[in-house]
């Protein structure tokens, strides 16, 4: 197991290179959004999850070209629509967690199926941290 250890205030510059996987693509689009620059993210998830935390990335100010995304904190702003997370249990629990660190509001929903999925655990440890969550069925 190889660990990798930041510390002090220098930037973090590199690459890792890590198989296409759904769940790892959502991380990284989040990331590179919010990193300050370009980063080059390859080997994205083509699926549909994916491509709507991409598209939820872009409507928060990120520019995603190909395998480019340019972010930064003063990119970043509250999106102007509903985010439509599809049919992604992991986009809605990653977006829930990820925006409620900024000082906007923003409104994520998905289909049916993801409507019903329990959101308990995501917003309960959020409310302990401090953001305001809220949400039909007393804010589950």
């Amino acid at each position: 197991m190889t660990r990798l250890e930041v510390t002090g205030g220098r930037p973090l510059r590199g690459s890792v290179r890590m198989p296409g996987d759904k769940s790892i693509s959502h991380r990284a689009l989040l990331l590179a959004a919010r990193a300050e620059g370009t980063s080059r993210v390859t080997g994205l998830s083509d699926g549909d999850d994916v491509r709507h935390t991409a598209a939820a990335m872009v409507a928060m100010g990120a520019a995603i070209d190909g395998e480019r995304i340019i972010g930064g904190l003063g990119r970043l702003h509250e999106p102007q629509r509903v985010i439509d997370v599809g049919n992604s249990g992991t986009g809605i629990r990653l977006l829930a967690g990820y925006c409620a660190g900024f000082e906007w509001l923003t409104v994520v929903q998905g289909d049916d199926s993801v409507a019903r999925r329990p959101m308990d655990r995501v917003a309960d440890r959020l409310r302990a941290m401090g953001a305001l969550v809220d949400g039909r069925d007393n804010g589950r």
